[in-house]
């Protein structure tokens, strides 16, 4: 039986991002993107109707599919090209790849958030605050209102608010491209 609370797939999601995530060096990847790419558009195809940027990630998905298809074929028909033929191939490769994968994972970031937020009260992302954190916070809130400082009461109140609203997609989002920029020049550099 299928499991309902994975409506948006995260889970098939993630699969498909651990064939992209892999390190690669030179043009040998363990795990081939080809598949992670095909996986991520997989799992957003069901999803991909009721949001635009999900539909366009997932037509980015697709794309990059291709281009990986590409640039296997080229790396398996060309065995006695020269180190610098290898190289040069592997960095337009990198390059076409980011042009298309940057804005993808953006989109599909974005598409996630406003997902969660239309059909639910809050974003997919929102992580509340650790009790540890809550409870620090509020001691002092307490402290505050016997010592009868206003002004720091106020302060403690916005950061005890902040706390609410923290904003890990933008923090995926980063993590995200620096780890596809780090993949991308493990395979061009020697």
């Amino acid at each position: 039986m299928k499991n309902k609370k994975d409506l948006l797939r995260l889970g098939l999601m993630a699969t498909g991002a651990v064939f992209l995530f892999n390190p690669t060096v030179n043009i040998i990847d363990p795990l081939p993107d080809l598949i992670g790419f095909w996986i991520m558009a997989y799992a957003m195809t069901a999803v991909s109707c009721l949001s635009e940027r999900l539909y366009e990630a997932r037509r980015r998905f697709v794309y990059l599919a291709f281009l990986e298809a590409a640039k296997l074929a080229v790396f398996l028909l060309v065995p006695g090209a020269t180190g610098s033929f290898v190289v040069l191939m592997a960095f337009s490769f990198a390059v076409l790849e980011a042009v298309l994968f940057l804005p993808a994972v953006s989109d599909l970031f974005e598409g996630i958030s406003s997902m969660g937020i239309r059909y639910s009260s809050e974003s997919l992302f929102f992580v509340p605050p650790s009790a540890f954190r809550r409870k620090k916070a509020e001691r002092l809130l307490k402290r505050l209102s016997v010592e009868g400082d206003a002004q720091k009461r106020s302060a403690m109140e916005k950061k005890l608010e902040g706390y609410k609203r923290l904003r890990p997609q933008s923090y995926l989002k980063t993590f995200t491209a620096v780890a596809f920029v780090i993949r991308a020049l493990g395979a061009v550099v020697p």
